[in-house]
């Protein structure tokens, strides 16, 4: 396949807006690309190697891949150990069994009444004045609420979550000096909310996320490690909010651009699913994760040397030919709808996408029930965050009649 060459400038905040061209030269001409500016940096692109790598912790170690990669230490990273997401079995294990107890993804349906509350809350904020900006008072606001309840945190702290939800990890390296000062100070901030909120728990714990993490690890392990403990609240705290605001902005802005889909997800809220699983496909909030290369290995015919880095692009997986038909178009008939790998794949697939999946397919069928004839007010362009890793809009006003 001849692909038009282009000029390969991602990771990058610039080359943020549309990365899509980049990916699919990748594919086509590069599948095992080296940084020019980063020789140590490999990056892979096609959905079948992007799968391999994710599935092979013992040649593809997460084991301080985002800090060494980066230069230096983990933003806001409370402790010298090792979180969830920069672990490798059989310690990756231990630390992500504790979390996934206390999460309870096998009973998150049981979240959905409140959850729903939350997502009436915020639409109550705006029906009345028939607009709103989407991305700011709905898709950024409602993960940071749900996971406000899931950690006992009162209103009063929802501000600080807010702020917190722009933390990412991976790209650090390649943001501007003024951004990465920011990134440092809010992570350090949120380090320390953090501890006060896991000492505050273990003195007097309660119902909430962090009490269980303390209980469940009390009852396995004889007593809590408060290091630990704070290290998987950190991981959960900075991982889910920016990740589901972006698929909900996504996804509100694919169901504008294809009426047709959008009114059969009022019709048929069963349907709503697939479009999450479709959007999330096209329009991945984490472009890419980073592992360290262990040993001497090979990638499409590409040696790839020991001590090196590789990233992991789901995002271009995603819009494979090769496992997608068609795989730039919206589609969410497709056969295959479920095989998009937004979530990651492996030992590392994130745990708390049960929980984000509710809250989308919560949130779309409120709105859909309470708004009608919504549509992108006139003259916005759309824009994405310049994020060197994540993929979301910066905002969406939206117009609309109340139902």
């Amino acid at each position: 396949m001849s692909v038009k060459p282009v000029s390969v400038n991602y990771p990058s905040t610039e080359g943020a807006e549309c990365p899509f061209p980049v990916y699919e030269y990748w594919r086509a001409q590069a599948p095992v690309y080296r940084l020019p500016d980063r020789p140590n940096v490999y990056v892979i692109s096609r959905d079948e190697d992007v799968r391999t790598v994710a599935r092979d912790p013992v040649t593809f170690s997460s084991v301080g891949s985002r800090t060494r990669l980066n230069g230096f230490g983990y933003v806001g990273k409370p402790t010298t150990g090792d979180t969830i997401v920069e672990s490798d079995p059989p310690a990756h294990k231990a630390k992500h069994d504790l979390a996934f107890k206390a999460l309870k993804p096998g009973r998150i349906k049981e979240h959905a009444g409140w959850i729903q509350e939350i997502v009436d809350g915020l639409i109550d904020r705006f029906i009345e004045r028939g607009k709103c900006e989407f991305v700011g008072e709905f898709a950024r606001r409602l993960p940071v609420a749900v996971t406000a309840r899931f950690f006992g945190i009162g209103d009063e702290d929802l501000p600080l979550l807010e702020q917190w939800a722009d933390l990412e990890v991976s790209g650090l390296s390649w943001m501007p000096q003024d951004r990465l000062d920011r990134q440092r100070r809010d992570g350090l901030a949120m380090g320390a909310y953090l501890e006060r909120l896991v000492r505050e728990r273990n003195e007097d714990p309660g119902e909430d996320f962090v009490s269980q993490l303390i209980v469940l690890q009390t009852e396995r392990d004889g007593q809590a490690d408060l290091v630990e403990i704070l290290a998987i609240a950190s991981n959960v705290l900075a991982g889910g909010a920016a990740t589901t605001q972006h698929m909900l902005g996504g996804a509100m802005l694919l169901l504008l651009e294809h009426p047709d889909q959008l009114e059969r997800c009022r019709q048929e809220p069963a349907w709503i699913p697939r479009v999450l699983n479709e959007a999330m496909r096209l329009e991945s909030s984490v472009q890419w994760v980073p592992r360290i290369v262990t040993r001497d290995t090979e990638i499409a015919g590409t040696p790839i040397p020991a001590d090196t880095y590789v990233l992991v692009v789901f995002a271009s997986a995603n819009r494979d030919p090769e496992r997608f038909d068609d795989p730039d178009t919206f589609d969410p008939s497709r056969r295959n709808v479920g095989d998009q790998i937004a979530f990651g794949t492996g030992i590392h697939t994130c745990i708390g996408a049960p929980l984000a999946r509710l809250e989308g397919r919560i949130a779309i069928e409120r709105l859909l029930t309470r708004l009608r004839n919504i549509r992108v007010a006139a003259g916005h362009e759309i824009r994405h965050v310049p994020s060197p890793s994540f993929r979301g809009l910066e905002a969406l006003p939206i117009l609309f009649d109340k139902a």
